[in-house]
């Protein structure tokens, strides 16, 4: 049992209460003072961080304890705080000394180095540098050590200089990391990274100098895989992902609600996910990035296509980190076009086929199988590896359904479109008609079927394809009708205060005198355009003739706010389903000249995609595309093309095996400085004690109550600040929002929300926005886990007037 003399918070575990001093307390090695190990009925005393570590590790935490002894461990470590800490304490002569030697920490040093040394590679830095930093890093120390000993001869003259020899000795510890071969041996002997294998598809001719003269020689076409079952064991048997398959959650008491792939037909259909629920769930994704300047002199040249996948058994704050998208393969995208994505796909396929039928084992006993649940790719991608014609202008351009592009302009129903079955597919292969030109080596797998696992990608449809395309025409036309310019349009929008949350975000001024139906917009500039679009300009658009066009905008968002949701309903996938065919048909009308383009098309399939594989936000690529730009800046820093796709996947291997060693939990709540405050000290602190004493942490508080608080709070991957808006409770007609006062922390592990509430007037539809106004210092405390989503707003204003806006990504 361990106790910790801040807080008197008791703990049971070594782990927890070293993330309590950390996260809590803020307590590291930058600021550690002088304490006593916090294990029950221990004196020792400790004097450094790195100390108290492995100090504490030296406890069994097994050991039990009953309350009369905590009670009395707490007196013995406040009377033991209480006594002076001069040289002359009694308890300094009995203080335990770690028995350490020279060879001992010349290893404690070369761990420590070469953990430092995998950090700096894992971020991109090439060895060039490291080796400079590792010089500058040796100099440093040695420099260091020379003032502790010049200290230490003035000091202490007994055996100092076998005390000197010995500490001199620790620099040996450089000579284990001094070149990039050694630290790449080090970090394989500590790390055990999984490395990637170069595998050959053919081989091409190529001028190279032989025995001083230019000839042409026979050089191998390869591509890196790095194995999908060694990477799967990694992760199932690490301890912080182990769960996710061993517990599992039905959610079968939730008739017709789809919240992940445990919830879709494909998963309840599928033969082995029916017999093991567990399985692993595998989402691949397939895309190709440039490695260079894409409008550079080398593009295309070291153009590189990447196959990763993701875990659906995790949910999304996991999924969402760049460490939680695993590499399977890298190749030359010429090379993928020379010889066929089956060629690359027939390495990975004998791989799944074995997870498939033998599964793997977690911690030596339990057996996990697994399949591919799903794809996520760009539409050309997707059609590529499916082998499904990459050209969109093409009469039958769809995976899905076998609507024609002239259907595909008239017929918005997805009821009434004949999708494709697999007798269809066989048909249609033989014959080479409605768009199937190859077979797909996916097929060879026992349980997947990507015609029953259909996906689309909602970034590419709407924040790169549709949403740009309409705001362009629909600006256009208003710009027409006088409504108002496009210099008011963009001085609008550079003036407009979007938050800290969109800061990152903001959109440029748009272009409309581009080619195409480009406005000079990245995908998540356009998704905070168009939800920031009505708040910006609506009061502008007061004519009826104006309103007529604005209101294809307003139903765009209207199907937005459903399709970003991450919780469906079988009246809300029939709503979506409405939506789609009304906007459709209004953009027929108001623009009958203009035509629909397939991602148009491709709307009218979200609800049976929804229904089959689960909630869109889980099949988009804007992840995976983030991935990609890790590539590429990890290929700038490294400036060496000889053999890229080696360089790029031996790299991330190193970054994967780093991160997977990192202890830090996915779920974990980080907290910025601590602060500590009575709640006397609180605004209506009367009403906020018994709101608190609701709660088990602080039934007994009262004005002299001591609480932890904080200005900003980390958790599942969304930052919390004073000042941002959440939503706490669906009431009867409106949802429930409040501001963020203060942060409560009675634990490492809870956080409590002080909210001041927000009362909401209306929402209202021509701003797309929830009317908001602030209630008279009414407050609220809501545990963080409580809340209806884990997004925060930010209140949105009109320059002309003086309304309060809350701006959703998504329906609530």
């Amino acid at each position: 049992m361990y106790y910790c003399s801040e807080c008197r918070n008791t703990f049971t575990r070594v782990e927890d209460i070293i993330v309590h001093t950390k996260y809590i307390h803020n307590i590291g090695s930058a600021n550690f003072r002088k304490s006593f190990c916090p294990f029950i009925n221990c004196s020792v005393q400790l004097s450094s961080w790195s100390g108290y570590l492995r100090h504490l590790k030296s406890h069994d935490v097994s050991t039990a304890i009953n309350v009369s002894e905590v009670i009395n461990a707490v007196v013995s470590h406040e009377a033991l705080e209480s006594l002076p800490t001069n040289n002359n304490n009694k308890l300094d002569e009995d203080e335990v000394v770690e028995d350490i030697s020279v060879e001992l920490g010349i290893q404690i040093m070369s761990d420590i180095l070469s953990s430092f040394c995998s950090s700096l590679l894992a971020k991109g830095v090439t060895n060039t540098t490291v080796d400079f930093v590792v010089q500058e890093l040796q100099f440093s120390f040695t420099q260091v050590i020379s003032l502790v000993l010049k200290l230490g001869k003035k000091f202490c003259k007994d055996d100092f200089e076998f005390f000197s020899c010995q500490t001199k000795g620790l620099m040996q510890a450089f000579a284990t990391i001094k070149s990039s071969y050694q630290r790449q041996k080090m970090f394989e002997k500590t790390a055990r990274p999984i490395l990637p294998r170069e595998l050959s598809l053919g081989s091409r001719t190529e001028l190279r100098v032989k025995n001083n003269k230019r000839q042409q020689v026979i050089v191998p076409d390869t591509f890196m895989y790095v194995p999908l079952l060694k990477t799967l064991e990694s992760i199932v048997n690490s301890p912080k992902y182990s769960k996710f398959f061993i517990n599992y959650n039905s959610n079968s008491h939730e008739v017709n609600v789809y919240k992940n792939f445990s919830d879709s037909k494909s998963f309840k259909n599928n033969i082995l996910f029916s017999k093991f629920p567990n399985s692993i769930q595998i989402q691949l994704f397939y895309d190709d990035f440039e490695t260079v300047n894409p409008l550079g002199s080398k593009r295309g040249v070291h153009k590189i296509g990447g196959i990763y996948f993701t875990i659906r058994n995790f949910p999304d704050y996991i999924n969402s980190k760049l460490s939680q998208i695993h590499l399977l393969a890298l190749f030359y995208t010429e090379d993928a076009k020379k010889y066929g994505m089956n060629a690359i796909l027939k390495y990975l396929i004998p791989d799944i086929k074995l997870l498939e039928s033998s599964g793997i084992k977690v911690n030596g006993s339990e057996t996990i199988y697994g399949t591919i649940s799903s794809l996520s790719c760009d539409n050309l991608g997707m059609n590529s590896l499916l082998g499904f014609s990459e050209s969109f202008n093409s009469h039958y351009y769809c995976r899905i359904c076998c609507t024609s592009k002239t259907e595909a302009q008239e017929v918005f129903d997805h009821n009434l479109m004949h999708i494709r079955s697999r007798p269809d597919y066989e048909q249609h292969l033989r014959q080479n008609k409605f768009g199937v030109q190859s077979e797909c080596a996916l097929n060879e797998l026992q349980y997947f079927d990507f015609l029953n696992s259909p996906s689309v990608d909602i970034m590419h449809d709407l924040l790169e394809g549709v949403v740009p395309f309409e705001i362009k025409i629909v600006l256009q036309k208003l710009i027409s009708l006088g409504c108002f310019s496009l210099e008011i349009v963009n001085q609008r929008l550079m003036a407009h205060n979007y938050g800290y949350l969109e800061s990152k975000n903001r959109p440029n001024p748009i272009r409309l005198d581009s080619t195409g139906h480009k406005i000079g917009q990245k995908a998540a500039q356009a998704w905070c355009l168009i939800r920031h679009l009505p708040v910006i300009l609506a009061d502008l658009i007061v004519s009826e003739e104006g309103s007529k066009y604005w209101e294809l905008i307003i139903q765009l968002l209207e199907i937005m706010s459903l399709t970003f949701c991450r919780k469906f309903s079988s009246s809300s996938l029939q709503i979506l389903d409405q939506k789609v065919m009304t906007h459709h048909k209004l953009f027929r009308f108001l623009f009958p000249h203009e035509r629909l383009i397939p991602k148009h098309h491709f709307m009218c399939h979200y609800s049976h995609v929804i229904r089959q594989t689960g909630p869109l936000i889980s099949l988009w690529t804007m992840r995976y595309e983030a991935k990609h730009n890790y590539f590429a800046q990890l290929a700038a820093h490294i400036k060496n093309f000889r053999n890229i796709c080696y360089s790029l996947a031996f790299r991330h291997q190193q970054y994967s095996a780093f991160m997977m060693q990192s202890s830090e939990s996915s779920d974990s709540l980080k907290t910025d400085h601590i602060f500590i405050v009575n709640l006397s000290n609180f605004v209506d602190s009367f009403d906020l004690i018994e709101s608190l004493r609701l709660f088990d942490c602080y039934q007994n508080c009262d004005g002299e109550t001591q609480i932890y608080t904080t200005n900003q709070i980390w958790y599942r991957g969304y930052n919390y600040k004073t000042g941002f808006v959440v939503c706490y409770e669906m009431g009867n007609v409106f949802p429930k929002f409040g501001i963020i006062n203060e942060f409560l922390l009675p634990n490492d592990k809870t956080c409590y929300l002080l909210l001041k509430e927000l009362d909401v007037e209306y929402f209202d539809r021509h701003y797309f926005a929830f009317k908001v106004k602030h209630k008279i210092d009414i407050f609220k405390v809501i545990s963080i886990t409580d809340l209806v989503v884990h997004d925060c707003f930010e209140i949105q204003r009109n320059c002309s007037n003086e309304s309060l806006y809350l701006v959703l990504r998504h329906h609530l």
